[in-house]
């Protein structure tokens, strides 16, 4: 159900018809499969949480192959390749913000990163980078393709957090591809 975007507790226990806490809290801490995620400046332990399939394979094979298994028993590879081709930009969209976090985790100067999005989930930062040193933040929006970063949608984002970056040095930059 994550792979089909469900990344709320209770819409994975809605989907499955019981409670997952336990099952879903086993294979983070026993396997390692999952990640429960907050979004940055939120409560620890708050509401407004959702876990996340953090393994690029995984999340590609319950996105595109188990759940399309009758196209791979039928050997009808060529619509299986054309239901990938259709959803593939915003599969790689998750797969890309994925990649600049871990990036800026491992080779810039900052001290956290993450990402945020509020409780109704209109207002989400694919990437929040901070460095609790020298006070300063770099929030981004990350694109597969660089004209579609637009600089006065993320500036409304970011107004929606300010209070929250009011001690830092904010940059707000646009990532694509072609940054990597």
């Amino acid at each position: 159900e994550m792979a089909a975007g469900m990344t709320k507790q209770s819409e994975i226990d809605g989907a499955l018809g019981k409670n997952t806490g336990a099952f879903l809290d086993n294979l983070e801490t026993e396997y390692s499969y999952l990640h429960h995620k907050q979004p940055m400046f939120s409560k620890p332990n708050g509401r407004n949480s959702r876990w996340q399939l953090d393994d690029c394979f995984l999340r590609f094979w319950f996105r595109f192959i188990l759940r399309n298994q009758a196209l791979v028993e039928m050997e009808r590879n060529d619509l299986l390749l054309e239901i990938v081709e259709r959803d593939y930009e915003r599969y790689s969209g998750l797969v890309l913000e994925q990649y600049f976090r871990q990036k800026w985790m491992e080779e810039e100067r900052v001290t956290v990163v993450g990402n945020y999005w509020d409780r109704n989930g209109l207002n989400e930062i694919d990437m929040i980078a901070l460095n609790d040193i020298d006070k300063t933040a770099v929030v981004a929006e990350i694109k597969r393709q660089r004209k579609k970063f637009n600089p006065n949608e993320l500036a409304d984002k970011v107004s929606a957090i300010e209070k929250d970056l009011a001690k830092y040095d904010v940059k707000q930059i646009g990532l694509s591809m072609e940054d990597m």
